[in-house]
C-alpha cells in the first residue's frame, strides 16, 4: 500500500462505506504492529501514516 496516495473516499459516504473504512483503519493497525514485531519500522510507519490519513477522512466524513 502506497503511504503517498490519499484515502479520500467519493462524496455521498454512506454509513456502511464508514463502517468500511473503519475496518480498513483497523487492518492498517494490525498490519503495523505485525511489522514493528518483525523489526521492519519503515514498514510500521508507512503502514500507521495511512491509517491515520484514514482517520482524518473518516472524521471528516462524520461531520459533514
Amino acid at each position: 500500500m502506497d503511504a503517498e496516495r490519499s484515502v479520500t473516499p467519493a462524496r455521498g459516504v454512506g454509513p456502511g462505506d464508514l463502517a468500511a473504512l473503519m475496518r480498513v483503519i483497523e487492518r492498517l493497525d494490525e498490519l503495523a504492529e505485525t511489522a514493528e514485531l518483525m523489526d521492519d519500522h519503515g514498514g510500521a510507519d508507512r503502514f500507521r501514516v495511512v491509517a491515520a490519513r484514514a482517520r482524518a477522512q473518516a472524521m471528516r466524513t462524520l461531520d459533514d
